[in-house]
């Protein structure tokens, strides 16, 4: 792995000539640091983005970077091999303010320019994404042209056992054959759809996905919000939906005035009628989700803290000195807690608590993490964004997160179609895999 520190604390930065930036068509090989001037680090903003262009005046941006990422002021980031072309690659750091319905470039540093060096053995052309699949075409047919079926012996009269197992194998080639041929034809481009939907393998390079909302039910789809964000969905504690609660034999709940908490550090929860900590969110009726807590530390007297989730039919059902009934609780000191939305209650209270309780009983973490699906991975931060879409259901502007991006909507009964550009390397692995699974070599 190569590192390359460019230092732009100082607005006088003095571009060094020939700075190496790695070789041609090089992936994941290099990461670029970069000292951020204190204008940017003091500043407000949401996080921070690299935008290059290559020699070949191709425009890509990074993912946003949160500011959570700044390690001693110093930001970094992968070159991926769409930046690696031969020549010169400019890139800056720019500061980005966004809300709800803008995205503002509010501050970025000087140019700096990179020489991408031709490869030691001579050029080497990147994947043009509208040429890729013939590569992988190419690449299908000789792998599966070296898996010889004849090898098997079909000799053997119909009804015998040997020419029935040399039919099967010839079969399951066949059958693997068209597997592959699924998995490449969608190497570059891919679909999701679902009422919430999670797409894991989506490219490393920020890029528009083509997103549209359809429903049997909702007429006006205009009304509809489509949110964007990465795999963790619950907003941060300044959100204004973290309180302070109670909870009685596994039965959470919330005062009618409850305590809105500005900070997730040395909750009390030994005073009257606080017992635990919830934020309220609306989720998908049916859906599957992980809840997590990030460097959650229990300072109570019997450590038993306990995740824990009711469900409401309205937001107004959550609050108020009214136990829920329907509530699912995990086992004593969990590291993630995984539970089914179900149908007819999508306002959910999510968190945990200590019960019983003792004077001087605390919880402090950094944030809470829900996530779609039946593992918790690693901690993200939450980054969201809201599209509203055209009348026919299309969505205009959405743009990917890496390494996760997560799409839903407030509204029940809308479906989200969407097609995005996948992980190359991912795609790389399943054609590999597929490849593997039909006795070839790679």
């Amino acid at each position: 792995m190569r590192y390359i520190l460019i230092d732009l604390s100082s607005d006088n930065y003095l571009q060094q000539p020939n700075l190496f930036g790695g070789y041609e068509g090089e992936h994941n090989e290099t990461i670029l640091q970069v000292k951020l001037p204190k204008r940017m680090i003091d500043i407000e903003c949401s996080g921070y983005r690299f935008d290059f262009q290559t020699s070949e005046d191709n425009k890509i941006s990074s993912p946003l970077i949160p500011v959570s990422e700044l390690n001693n002021d110093i930001l970094s980031f992968h070159l991926t091999q769409q930046l690696t072309i031969s020549g010169k690659l400019l890139f800056n750091v720019v500061a980005i303010l966004s809300d709800e319905n803008t995205v503002s470039l509010i501050s970025k540093t000087n140019t700096v320019v990179l020489h991408i060096e031709n490869a030691a053995d001579g050029n080497i052309q990147l994947l043009d994404p509208n040429g890729y699949k013939d590569e992988l075409q190419k690449m299908v047919d000789e792998r599966i042209a070296e898996i010889n079926p004849a090898k098997v012996d079909q000799t053997y009269i119909p009804d015998s056992e040997k020419a029935q197992s040399g039919k099967a194998v010839t079969e399951a080639i066949a059958i693997e054959q068209k597997r592959a041929n699924n998995t490449f034809a969608n190497a570059l481009k891919g679909n999701a759809s679902g009422t919430t939907i999670t797409i894991d393998d989506v490219s490393p390079v920020t890029h528009k996905m083509s997103v549209k909302i359809s429903s049997n039910t909702v007429t006006d789809l205009a009304a509809v919000k489509v949110s964007r964000c990465g795999k963790n969905i619950v907003p941060t504690v300044d959100s204004g939906i973290y309180y302070s609660g109670s909870a009685a034999q596994g039965k959470p709940y919330i005062p009618t005035s409850p305590t809105v908490l500005t900070s997730t550090q040395n909750i009390n929860l030994s005073s009257a009628g606080k017992r635990g900590v919830y934020a309220v969110i609306k989720l998908i009726e049916g859906e599957t989700y992980t809840l997590s807590f990030k460097n959650l530390v229990n300072n109570c007297a019997t450590p038993a803290f306990k995740y824990c989730v009711g469900f409401r039919t309205n937001e107004s059902d959550l609050f108020g000195q009214s136990q829920i009934d329907n509530a699912v609780v995990s086992n004593s000191n969990p590291t993630s807690f995984t539970f089914t939305v179900p149908s007819g209650s999508p306002y959910c209270l999510v968190g945990g608590y200590n019960y019983p309780n003792v004077a001087g009983d605390t919880i402090s973490f950094e944030a809470m993490q829900i996530e779609v699906g039946s593992v918790a991975t690693d901690f993200q931060n939450y980054i969201s964004t809201t599209y509203i879409p055209n009348a026919d259901g299309t969505v205009e502007g959405v743009t990917s997160l890496y390494p996760t991006t997560t799409l839903s909507t407030d509204t029940d009964g809308v479906i989200i179609n969407c097609e995005y550009n996948r992980d190359i390397n991912k795609a790389f692995a399943e054609l590999t895999q597929a490849i593997i699974s039909l006795g070839g070599n790679v």
